[in-house]
């Protein structure tokens, strides 16, 4: 099965590479980005693509890494109050207990 699975992400990874080259090939007519402010250099349509493609997957994990560790936060957070909440409620336990006695 991991066999399979690996041939697969093979044939998968080797697809998408051809239509990357096969993209970059057929896409090389130069262009210039105005973005108002101020002016990129000239490079080819497909550079641009794949830079955009490839900064806005950086931004996406770096955003997914950012929101990860703010919930690792919020849980460890939360793990520390049920545990005072736990020593707590063992205390109020044994209190109740001995005074019973």
């Amino acid at each position: 099965m991991r066999l399979i699975k690996g041939l697969i992400m093979g044939a998968l990874a080797l697809a998408v590479l051809f239509i990357g080259i096969m993209f970059a090939i057929h896409n090389t007519q130069p262009l210039a980005l105005d973005l108002v402010v101020f002016k990129l250099p000239e490079l080819s349509a497909s550079l641009w693509l794949m830079i955009s493609f490839f900064s806005g997957g950086l931004l996406g994990i770096a955003l997914s890494i950012f929101m990860l560790l703010q919930m690792k936060a919020r849980l460890l957070t939360l793990r520390r109050q049920l545990n005072q909440s736990n020593t707590e409620l063992s205390k109020l336990r044994t209190s109740v207990i001995k005074q019973d006695s």
